[in-house]
């Protein structure tokens, strides 16, 4: 990736190379896959570990990413334990890891993590607080990271919603369609047109190269500042999985913000027995709804089009939204109906069929990806503050992190862009050519529902021979067909 645009720019200077070192890993497999030389290069070198290695897949089942988000997380801070340079181990979790919570601290909230993660078995109660695996997973690995505390500096790191670039490695770059960008992706070319979503909700999203600069300014602050940030043991909630589905705090979060003494003021100098979390997101300091962001990509997408678009562009609802029964009638009529009409046609051409396993993987990622559309939440982020806050000028500028200065209309446009750029792999010079062709799409679009329409009520009529009969059909034909 390193050797390819974006970032070969960044690679003309050969010392940059000369400090990237790549090593095979595994997660799926024993010790990581690492080779034995490989180990002893890194217990030699290594001084600061960022685990950012995860499954992010929702929908994987429990025993995969126990493997990939527990079990390997357990091994790799094993071989980390063992580094004789080691200053800071970072691991990368996800802000809704405890989304069973509305209100989630700076803290680990506790949970029973078995001896072997790998012979653990999870009832469906236990999941039920959760809305898949993914984040379960997600915040077992945490509690198995804070059991290294007491050994080790242990930092947690709780990134939202990543997204594309805000302004490096170049504005709006993205390598992914996981969740919402490839939402956006089937949104601009036609194929989604309606989505649930809550669009007065906050949508808390993080550009990825803040995402990176906080991590580097975390490492030090944890390292070189690490008593100022107060995450004492008496601090710590936890949570009881009783299986009933009810969680149980420990309301303590209120010493967070007293300065330790005694024992405690020397934990916090050494980091040790204490985890410090950083909750990296968005939504408390720069709020952006899912219409704002939405809807003002949309007008980027409509100003430039992709040359590949189907149809016209999807629509953002302003309000909640659709209930299960609209969301059902688009999900047949609108998505599904249109896509065996298209594969269909690319069949006639001797094309591959595409269009229907498409569709089919959008709905399950829309429905995959509504949990966080319908819910708000609130997170602390004093760690985070605290950590700009002890930044130097020079380095506020250099690893820039702070959400506030993000301008999030300007940040949907690049976005766009971004992925019109990086995703579709369309060029810029195509620009005008995808206008033309987008006008061309929707007359096509509008001309051939209207003559549809028309023909379907002709028929009807002629077959019935009434001349009231088109008019009784004349509207649920119409709705029918406006789904198209």
């Amino acid at each position: 990736m390193i050797g390819e645009k974006p970032f070969v720019f960044l690679l003309k200077r050969k010392a940059i190379e000369l400090k990237l070192v790549a090593i095979d890993s595994d997660l799926s497999k024993n010790q990581l896959g690492l080779a034995p030389e490989d180990c002893a290069r890194l217990a030699e070198e290594v001084s600061v570990v960022f685990h950012v290695a995860a499954s992010v897949k929702f929908e994987a089942p429990l025993d995969v990413n126990m493997r990939h988000n527990v079990f390997a997380t357990k091994e790799l801070i094993e071989i980390a334990s063992n580094f004789k340079q080691l200053a800071c181990f970072i691991h990368v979790s996800t802000a809704y890891s405890n989304c069973q919570l509305l209100d989630i601290e700076e803290q680990v909230y506790k949970m029973q993590v078995p001896d072997d993660p790998m012979s653990a078995v999870v009832t469906k109660e236990m999941l039920d607080n959760r809305p898949n695996t993914y984040t379960y997973t997600k915040a077992m690995a945490e509690n198995v990271v804070d059991q290294y505390a007491g050994r080790m500096n242990v930092v947690i790191v709780r990134p939202s919603i990543v997204m594309s670039a805000l302004k490096e490695p170049c504005e709006g770059w993205v390598d992914t369609i996981n969740g919402p960008i490839g939402l956006s992706v089937l949104g601009a070319l036609g194929i989604l047109q309606k989505i649930k979503v809550n669009s007065e909700v906050v949508f808390d999203l993080i550009p990825v190269d803040i995402v990176s600069n906080a991590l580097i300014s975390i490492a030090w602050a944890a390292t070189e500042r690490g008593d100022k940030f107060n995450m004492t043991p008496d601090g710590i909630q936890a949570i009881d999985d009783d299986g009933s589905g009810q969680t149980q705090l420990d309301h303590q979060s209120n010493n967070n913000n007293k300065q330790p003494t005694g024992e405690s003021a020397e934990l916090a100098t050494t980091g040790c027995n204490t985890t410090k979390v950083f909750n990296l997101t968005t939504g408390s300091e720069n709020p952006c709804s899912f219409y704002q962001y939405f809807s003002t990509g949309r007008e980027e997408a409509y100003r430039k089009p992709s040359a590949r678009c189907l149809r016209p562009l999807l629509t953002i609802p302003k309000q909640k939204g659709m209930n299960s029964v609209q969301y059902w009638i688009h999900k047949v009529f609108s998505h599904l109906l249109f896509a065996y009409l298209v594969d269909f046609l690319l069949g006639l051409l001797n094309q591959k069929r595409m269009v229907v396993k498409a569709v089919k993987r959008m709905h399950h990622a829309n429905e995959m990806f509504d949990y966080f559309c319908s819910n708000q939440w609130s997170f602390k982020t004093d760690n985070v503050k605290r950590m700009r806050d002890l930044l130097s000028p020079a380095d506020r500028r250099t690893f820039s992190c702070d959400v506030r200065t993000i301008n999030w209309d300007n940040y949907a446009r690049v976005g766009w862009f971004g992925c019109r750029r990086f995703i579709l792999k369309e060029r810029d010079e195509t620009i005008d050519y995808a206008r033309m062709r987008y006008r061309i799409v929707c007359f096509i679009y509008y001309a051939t529902k209207i003559i549809f329409l028309l023909a379907l009520t002709s028929s009807v009529s002629f077959c019935l021979g009434s001349k009231y009969a088109q008019w009784a059909l004349l509207a649920p034909m119409y709705a029918i067909v406006y789904l198209l």
